[in-house]
Order: C-alpha cells, then structure tokens, then sequence
C-alpha cells in the first residue's frame, strides 16, 4: 500500500459549483465562489479521519487546479482563497503537500507520491492517475477500508512476531532434548543409530 492519499478540491470536498454565478465570477477575475464555497462532506469527520492516518505515516496532500485561461495575477488570488479556505475548513490538518496547477495539468506528474490514492470528481483525472483513485462520494468508505486493512496488517505483524517466538523457543528446546540424548546415549553405551531407526519405524 503506498501511504499517500491526494485530495482534489472544487467538486470533491468544496461545493464550488453550486455557488450562485460562479462560471460568471471566474470569468470576471472574481474569487468569491473559492472564498465562499460550502464542504461538500463532513468536514469535521474528515479531518479526524485524516490526522489520525497522518500519524500512521500517511502522506496527506491536496492537488487541485485554477480556471482556464487566467494570468498569474489571478492564479495567485485563486490559491490563496484555496488555501484560506482549507484553513477555515480543516484547519488542524497540517497538508504535506498542497499544489494549485494550471487548468488541465496532469496531477500524477505533479506530486511527490504518484502512486497513492486520488479522491477526484473528475473522471479525466483518475482515469489518468496512476495509482488508485476514487469520485468524491466514495471519500469516507475508502478511508474506512483502509483502517481495516491497517487492522489486518497489524494482526498478521503479530501473529509473525508471536509464531517467531514460538519457533524460537522450540528450537531451543530441541537443542536441549537432543543435548540430554547424546549425554544419556554415551553415558550409557546406547547404540543411537539402532534407537533412532526403532523411532522412526515406530512412527512410520
């Protein structure tokens, strides 16, 4: 499992199109719609769900794209109001990655951890993810699935741990079996090639 999860923003997590004139606002250099957007999902479950993964060693980042067509002036704007609204929003989520492309920027090419889990609306964008990648209503069963599958990792870490030590402790007992017959063996004159044939024709 590559520990890195990358979240898209207007469409998955923020309600961006929604909002009353957003297309005529981006038109017009506006960045009401980004500052003003409601969450899409339970922002206050998500960001339990996402520190606590964090702290597993996940990764957690966002990947999210400006309007066509804008000059720099604009995109700065654009990012600034994404990143105060992921402030507001999730504000105790402390984002390893956070990437504001041009519009139509290959978002597999722009992160650190290509390979890990995309949450995006846009089809186009998991589609050419190279990792695994899910639409934006599958967030919180795929965060799910993945503390099961923690879980299940952690119980077969274990029970290695717990065969190793057995297997370790016999070992060390049949160390000390086969040291008492030898002794036993040579203090008493037994001939331990006829023993060890009787033993393993008794069990055949």
């Amino acid at each position: 499992m590559n520990k890195a999860l990358y979240f898209d923003m207007d469409g998955t997590m923020v309600d961006f199109y929604n909002q009353p004139n957003w297309l005529d606002s981006i038109i017009k250099g506006h960045t009401k719609p980004y500052r003003e957007a409601k969450p899409l999902t339970n922002m206050r479950q998500l960001s339990k769900e996402l520190n606590a993964l964090q702290a597993l060693g996940f990764t957690i980042g966002i990947v999210t794209w400006v309007s066509k067509n804008c000059n720099d002036d604009y995109k700065g704007r654009i990012e600034k109001a994404k990143k105060d609204w992921l402030k507001k929003h999730l504000g105790s989520v402390v984002w390893d990655e956070i990437h504001v492309l041009d519009y139509g920027t290959n978002k597999s090419k722009s992160v650190e951890f290509p390979n890990g889990i995309l949450f995006d609306d846009e089809q186009s964008n998991r589609e050419e993810w190279k990792g695994m990648a899910f639409d934006e209503n599958s967030i919180f069963d795929v965060l799910e699935q993945i503390k099961v599958n923690l879980k299940a990792l952690e119980m077969l870490q274990e029970y290695q741990k717990v065969a190793g030590g057995i297997m370790a402790e016999a070992e060390n007992a049949i160390d000390l079996l086969n040291d008492d017959f030898d002794r036993f063996c040579l203090e008493n004159n037994v001939d331990t090639n006829l023993v060890l044939d009787m033993f393993y024709g008794e069990i055949e």
